[in-house]
């Protein structure tokens, strides 16, 4: 089919599509859509991140929600590709830019070709988000115009201010915890909607959580994916960043951002009054003291867990030698000569392990559960059909693929893939003794990025070493418990050891919740990560069980794509243009309050 057709199509659609929600004619939308259909949104029609699958869910909610939201100015987006046809049979896809009283918002759609149809053309994917909100003043939040501060006297300079500014004891709307990549993001998207947030980090640095990991840790994913929002890398760069150079770049970010943020600074606790509606937060400070501040938002930007995790493993503290948890894992320099096991075969396990034997180590790996390996070669398939788009075309594309059901049938024909270009790798690790495999309902490596971000390894050269015997895989099914010399296996046989290292992971994010603002919350709360019942992962910057409680965690990627939907609906409930939302446990939003807005701070 001709490029043109297509565009007409395309625009058919698009027309026909603005008269039925205007008309609310729930028959005339019916017939835009395929059989199956999707609808994800992220916060431009809704205060949330959702997903509607079939056409009378679909009808229902999107019908009432561009109602609600008054949408207009529909057309196609001048800022994306034309409509075009997809080399899979019968197939396009388009982008389209329209308003809504909130703010200027986009959607991508994808579908089939029809030619029984009335427009041509049927949707299987609509997925819509706010791009800018109208707001009545410009943003300036801590930032002031001209120079970029409000001096307090003649002749205070920026660095005067940004000091004064920094010492303030005015409260913030929002306290933000955690200054790495998320907490960073979040604060970066929070000054651009001009929300008032300070952050706080228990490092010294920018930074502080990359440069205290192990020497060996390089970024697993190409350089233009981790940017972070606003501000992105020179070209000059190389393409996978080694961890201090990624430390040193979150470090210059914060400063370039001119994040407002306090290093040596913790969280002790946080109480939430129900009157008020300000969390009262105490904050350990660097110099031993106390403070209380208190705040209307907390968002919890703690990355991927909290204190290390170490399991309670058949005799572990009978051990003799040191047993070091992989966060406190340097490198393997001490360890020469040695007999080391590494228990855990998820990416860190796999680095050390391979630091350990160049270093002259004599390693061993504790495989507790099979892993899914993958070439990091062969992994950037996954990244081929968006790897020469804008950074903002290729993350609008990748939020709406998100979309449950379409992301599980692209990762089920992607892993098919990477397992048959890998599958000699694969032989080899299962000749030395490995369990590999392709994951839940063989959704691969990806899958399991969003669901625990573990049991998976992107192969930079350790799996090479395995298959040539240069490290050995134990299956700790076959220990009967750990003894003071090392390990005693079923067969009565004692494995001797030195030292372990413990590449077990961090304790979750409900232990972090119910560590610093107690059980109650935690439960409100309830699992972080991993989808939910409606397709979306849990809790990710979107309402919690606990209101003006949220939390952004996952990978850098997810930090630039979800910080600016945090901060939207953040900036939406404090200026009254969104209520304050709770979730149920059934998934669901419940109305809090109608408007936090209408409260004064007491």
């Amino acid at each position: 089919m001709d490029q043109s057709t297509v565009v007409n199509r395309a625009i058919k659609w698009m027309n026909e599509f603005e008269r039925v929600v205007a008309a609310q004619d729930r028959n005339g939308f019916g017939a835009l859509l395929s059989d199956p259909c999707y609808w994800r949104d992220l916060v431009a029609l809704t205060w949330d991140t959702q997903q509607l699958y079939g056409e009378d869910a679909i009808a229902d909610g999107l019908l009432a929600a561009a109602q609600d939201r008054q949408i207009r100015s529909i057309r196609l987006d001048p800022n994306r590709p034309a409509p075009k046809a997809l080399e899979s049979g019968g197939a396009a896809e388009f982008f389209l830019t329209f308003e809504t009283r909130i703010g200027r918002c986009r959607a991508f759609v994808s579908g089939l070709l029809d030619d029984a149809s009335a427009t041509g053309f049927r949707a299987k994917l609509i997925s819509t988000d706010l791009v800018e909100m109208f707001l009545e003043t410009p943003p300036q939040s801590q930032k002031m115009e001209r120079y970029g501060y409000d001096p307090a006297h003649p002749g205070e300079t920026w660095a005067q201010a940004r000091e004064r500014l920094s010492a303030t004891r005015t409260d913030p709307e929002v306290l933000v915890v955690g200054c790495g990549e998320w907490g960073a993001s979040i604060a970066a998207e929070l000054d651009r909607v001009g929300v008032p947030n300070l952050v706080i980090d228990a490092g010294q640095r920018g930074g502080g959580s990359w440069r205290n990991r192990y020497d060996s840790l390089a970024l697993h994913t190409p350089l233009v994916r981790n940017n972070l929002p606003i501000l992105h890398f020179p070209e000059t760069f190389p393409a996978y960043l080694s961890k201090d150079q990624w430390a040193d770049w979150i470090e210059l970010y914060i400063k370039a951002m001119d994040i407002n943020v306090w290093f040596e600074t913790r969280l002790s606790n946080a109480v939430y009054d129900q009157e008020t509606q300000l969390w009262e937060a105490r904050l350990a400070m660097p110099d031993g003291s106390e403070r209380v501040i208190k705040a209307r938002h907390i968002v919890l930007a703690v990355g991927i867990g909290g204190s290390a995790r170490i399991p309670n493993l058949p005799g572990l503290a009978d051990f003799a030698g040191p047993i070091v948890h992989s966060s406190e894992f340097k490198n393997g320099a001490s360890y020469r000569d040695k007999k080391v096991l590494v228990v855990g075969v998820s990416t860190s396990g796999h680095d050390i392990a391979l630091d350990l034997y160049h270093h002259g180590a004599q390693v061993s790996m504790g495989q507790r559960s099979p892993a899914t390996v993958c070439d990091i070669a062969t992994a950037q398939v996954a990244f081929n059909s968006t790897s020469t788009v804008p950074l903002d075309e290729a993350d609008q594309r990748s939020l709406a693929n998100l979309t449950r059901p379409i992301i599980e049938e692209f990762l089920r024909e992607y892993t098919k893939k990477t397992d048959e270009l890998d599958r000699e790798l694969h032989e080899g690790l299962r000749r030395a003794g490995m369990r590999v495999d392709a994951g839940e309902n063989e959704y691969g490596w990806l899958y399991k990025t969003y669901t625990q971000l573990a049991g998976y390894y992107l192969n930079v050269g350790c799996s090479e070493v395995i298959v040539e015997g240069g490290i050995t895989v134990m299956q700790m099914a076959e220990f009967e418990k750990f003894v003071p010399q090392g390990v005693r296996l079923h067969n009565g046989e004692i494995a001797e050891f030195d030292a372990i290292i413990m590449a077990t992971g961090f304790e979750s994010h409900s232990t972090v919740i119910e560590t610093l603002m107690g059980a109650e919350v935690a439960e409100k709360v309830g699992k972080v990560g991993g989808f939910g019942d409606d397709g979306e992962t849990r809790n990710l910057c979107r309402p919690t069980g606990q209101e003006h409680l949220w939390i952004g965690f996952g990978g850098i990627i997810d930090a630039r794509k979800y910080a600016k939907v945090l901060a939207f609906q953040i900036k939406a409930e404090i200026t009254g243009l969104a209520p304050t939302l709770i979730r149920l446990p059934d998934g669901t939003l419940d109305t809090a309050r109608d408007n936090a807005s209408e409260l004064v701070r007491t």
